[in-house]
């Protein structure tokens, strides 16, 4: 991943450099598809911005309090995310976290966790404290496990086969280790283990170990960039990872890069813009 990150800059370079004068007349383009990377697609919705003159730190929007009520004057000040939410669940998909990488980061420990605190490794576990090894977030941490943590993909791509149900392993051990503290994981980040379950379920085993292959194989590129947000239908394999996008922002190159995996991988991935429209309300 991080060798990608190096050449989304270098393309990015190129483009600066093609759109100058002193360069023009030089065709780039065959430089450009060799070096493409694969973008995901791409929403836009408008959200009611709070004026500027009542923001205070980051921009808040306004949204309806009840999002059945279409003409309802009862409005609510919310985060560019929880307006995407708000919009994600007026289409059906009743479901959703906010989570960003942290979403992932908790399906890492919740499928790994044996793996994580395996014994036999050499110098990593010093006091019994600790709430990683101390190879965790280096590249020697999948090194030293390779064996275990492709066998483990291997199990979850499947889903379930003989001897391992990637479902009742998230369960075993959210009951199990419930609080228990462990890098990456926030047992609050899902409403219980059946709602992890119902997430995981809905990506797809062949998904869920494809991500996780990728963070276990290089971590220190790959804690951010993740989409925001992932919002499912109930009781359906219906979902969308979705990355927003506020007014005057763009992706970076972290975020381009997981978006061209995640596309690469079939994930049902996309880019959600929010374009501001001025409120009148509370200008006077």
């Amino acid at each position: 991943m991080s060798e990608f990150l190096h050449v989304i800059s270098l393309v990015e370079r190129l483009e600066k450099i093609k759109s100058s004068k002193k360069t023009k007349g030089y065709d780039f383009n065959e430089l450009l598809i060799q070096h493409s990377f694969k973008k995901a697609s791409e929403v836009t919705i408008v959200g009611r911005l709070l004026p500027k003159r009542v923001q205070t730190g980051k921009a808040r929007f306004m949204r309806q309090s009840h999002e059945n009520v279409v003409d309802s004057d009862d409005v609510l000040l919310c985060s560019v995310e929880e307006l995407v939410l708000a919009h994600y669940r007026s289409v059906g998909y009743d479901q959703g976290i906010h989570g960003e990488g942290g979403t992932f980061a908790c399906f890492f420990c919740l499928l790994m966790w044996d793996i994580i605190f395996m014994s036999g490794i050499n110098d990593v576990f010093r006091t019994p404290y600790q709430s990683h090894p101390l190879d965790y977030n280096t590249d020697e941490f999948y090194e030293n496990r390779k064996e275990a943590i492709e066998k483990r993909l291997n199990e979850i791509s499947q889903w379930e086969c003989d001897g391992f149900s990637a479902p009742e392993m998230i369960r075993d051990t959210w009951e199990a280790n419930k609080d228990v503290n462990c890098a990456g994981m926030n047992w609050d980040r899902f409403s219980s283990a059946q709602q992890a379950v119902a997430l995981a379920q809905c990506m797809g085993g062949q998904l869920v170990a494809g991500i996780l292959r990728i963070m276990a194989r290089d971590p220190r590129h790959t804690r951010s960039g993740l989409p925001d947000l992932a919002v499912w239908k109930s009781d359906t394999s219906d979902y969308k990872l979705v990355e927003v996008k506020g007014p005057g922002d763009r992706l970076s190159n972290n975020q381009k890069v997981w978006m061209h995996e995640l596309v690469t991988l079939a994930a049902n991935v996309e880019v959600c813009h929010v374009t501001a429209n001025a409120s009148r309300k509370l200008a006077s």
